[in-house]
């Protein structure tokens, strides 16, 4: 029940942004909407800590030599094809605090856990199921990726996949792309076979 007020408050976050934008530039649009969404999944999670994308970038740019800080992208596969912040490793959104544990658990000692997804759902409600355990095994701290992948692609900051660097990003589906300030740069990629495409689906947790 809390899960699903949680969502129709981003819902209803939405339909304010698309409302908004109609008078707006896109860049004030988007940026209302991801200050938005955060504002209630932080509130949903208060145990979380948050990470700017400056704090993020900063952070990664001292990093080079240390290997202090781990970055878990919580999206699907075909999400993190297309692309992804550099260095980061795939997890899956549905992985439990056990899984986690037994996945993560020598690769945290000492280090910073920064999760995200696309615009902060996934990876905040993952932060909050693993922090503990992440805390108890050595990690310094774990925290939310402030906007997401979203909001650091919306800043024109560096990405990647298989074939190097790409500006290129999936925008989960089309009612969430919207989100995204440069649809040209927008793309699926190679959708599951099992599943109907991202952009034929509604809402659900970006």
């Amino acid at each position: 029940m809390k899960q699903l007020i949680a969502m129709q408050q981003i819902w209803h976050v939405m339909l304010a942004v698309a409302l908004f934008g109609a008078a707006t530039a896109a860049h004030a649009t988007t940026n209302h909407g991801l200050r938005a969404i955060h504002a209630v999944t932080s509130a949903r999670h208060s145990d979380v800590e948050h990470m700017s994308r400056d704090g993020l970038a900063a952070a990664l740019k001292a990093d080079a030599d240390t290997g202090d800080i781990l970055i878990l992208d919580v999206r699907e596969a075909h999400e993190y094809a297309v692309s992804h912040i550099p260095g980061a490793l795939r997890i899956s959104p549905e992985i439990t605090a056990t899984h986690f544990q037994q996945k993560f658990a020598n690769k945290l000692k000492g280090r910073q856990v920064v999760l995200y997804c696309s615009v902060g759902v996934r990876s905040t409600k993952l932060a909050s199921r693993i922090r503990k355990s992440a805390l108890e095994s050595g990690a310094k701290s774990v925290a939310n990726l402030t906007g997401g992948i979203f909001g650091w692609h919306n800043e024109g900051r560096r990405l990647q996949n298989a074939d190097g660097s790409t500006e290129l990003v999936h925008p989960y589906n089309s009612f969430w792309s919207t989100l995204i300030e440069r649809d040209a740069l927008i793309s699926f990629g190679a959708e599951p076979t099992n599943s109907a495409p991202s952009g034929t689906s509604g809402p659900a947790n970006p």
